[in-house]
């Protein structure tokens, strides 16, 4: 069994992603990894050291060496197996790494209204506490200054969205039956049929239909920061984990792991139920759309998809 993925996800941010890793890792046939945003393809081989707020996580578990990315698949004889990591749509050189190391893979995309998509990756941003501006057109104007400056492209707010210059990367490299796109307003609107296409295209079982009932990574800006803070930063839990002794520990694991994943779910209940999402200004969704305007003409074309509800003031 080779230790290489089957397919990949590669993006875009914010757009759904989180929540397809999880419906495609229900599947029985399909194994998804257990790091959710390796990177590789868009790091190989690069010491990964970015500047921003909070990038330290993605460069400590950024992978950039080709026997590491390998353990990731080692443990599972499941026959289709992949890993999300939306950095693949923004790289440049990433599809030819891909091509070199994985040929066949299958390519996954979810496209979101690259308007609604900054939005959401800049209320992310609040939410996980590394951006400090709270209003959107500020932390725009500052986005080239911060990636200049070796900031993550995560803080691409604006650049992530441009994905008729991404997607048509990959199209220059793979034929077109190994690329699948598909729309956020898909995953919303109609998710099964979605999962049941989606399964088919990876060479799983299509009939299965996985749990999608609950939504993942919202995006939001906290009502009670205090409330928020205990329950999304604090870390209470690895703390007391670590000031106990593993006995104790191994215990509770095993004793009692239903109490405790009960806890989970609601601790991520509060957090979700505690955020808001206020609207964009309506001068900054209009200054994006023209800003996005020829991208998207020019993507519907590649996709085959009318996408002209993305260039609607209302939308």
């Amino acid at each position: 069994m080779s230790c290489l993925p089957t397919f990949l996800l590669i993006g875009a941010a914010k757009s759904g992603t989180t929540s397809l890793y999880q419906y495609l890792g229900q599947h029985p046939e399909i194994f998804v990894s257990p790091l959710k945003e390796p990177n590789f393809f868009a790091f190989k081989g690069q010491d990964v050291c970015f500047q921003g707020p909070g990038d330290e996580r993605c460069n400590r578990l950024s992978i950039t060496s080709l026997p590491e990315y390998k353990t990731l698949f080692q443990n599972t004889d499941a026959p289709v197996r992949g890993e999300a990591s939306p950095s693949s749509l923004v790289y440049p050189h990433a599809p030819h790494r891909i091509a070199e190391h994985v040929p066949d893979a299958k390519l996954l995309a979810v496209l979101r209204n690259p308007v609604d998509r900054a939005y959401s990756n800049f209320l992310m941003m609040i939410k996980q506490g590394r951006e400090p501006h709270r209003d959107f057109a500020t932390a725009l104007a500052k986005e080239e200054p911060r990636l200049e400056a070796g900031w993550s492209y995560f803080w691409g707010y604006k650049n992530f969205g441009f994905y008729h210059n991404q997607l048509s990367r990959y199209y220059d490299v793979f034929p077109k039956d190994q690329i699948y796109v598909c729309l956020f307003r898909d995953l919303v609107q109609t998710p099964s049929a979605l999962l049941s296409d989606l399964f088919s295209f990876l060479g799983a079982a299509p009939s299965f239909q996985p749990d999608i009932l609950k939504r993942h990574n919202p995006s939001g800006i906290p009502q009670f920061e205090s409330l928020h803070w205990l329950l999304y930063h604090a870390g209470l839990r690895p703390t007391l984990k670590s000031l106990l002794p593993p006995s104790v520990t191994r215990f509770f694991s095993s004793h009692f792991s239903d109490i405790s994943q009960t806890l989970h779910r609601w601790k991520q209940h509060l957090v979700h139920h505690n955020l808001r999402r206020p609207s964009m200004p309506p001068e900054v969704r209009r200054h994006l759309q023209s800003l996005y305007r020829d991208d998207i003409l020019r993507l519907q074309d590649l996709i085959d998809r009318d996408l002209s509800h993305w260039l609607d003031d209302s939308s």
